[in-house]
């Protein structure tokens, strides 16, 4: 993951996060210098995301998160900054993700977006 970081698109920004998560999440052992990569890369693109990609990557940092794993705040920021901008083209289960994400994050102490909450409350 960090030999290609940098050439990411957004989409496999949201991919690689998810995946990550899902298997800090089934118990495996996940690289944190790894994390750290794709997280620089989603701060990078997050511009770009659409709004699944906002859900997945909000959704795959709060479970890293729950976790036990630290995430990168500017991360955070980003993709939630960007919650706002797409929240008017989000599904349901889009919408749901990103709540979800944003509850995990700030019960693990993470500073949460109170705009982004608005906006897809």
């Amino acid at each position: 993951t960090t030999r290609v970081a940098g050439e990411l698109r957004p989409q496999e920004v949201s991919m690689i996060m998810w995946a990550l998560a899902k298997l800090a999440e089934s118990g495996m052992d996940v690289d944190a210098t790894a994390v750290q990569a794709v997280s620089a890369e989603t701060t990078r693109v997050a511009g770009e995301l659409r709004p699944q990609e906002v859900s997945m990557i909000m959704w795959a940092l709060a479970k890293l998160a729950e976790s036990g794993m630290d995430v990168d705040a500017t991360a955070v920021r980003a993709v939630s900054a960007e919650t706002t901008r797409v929240a008017g083209e989000m599904e349901p289960q889009h919408v749901s993700n990103v709540l979800f994400a944003l509850a995990k994050l700030a019960e693990k102490g993470v500073d949460v977006d109170v705009t982004a909450v608005r906006a897809v409350s």
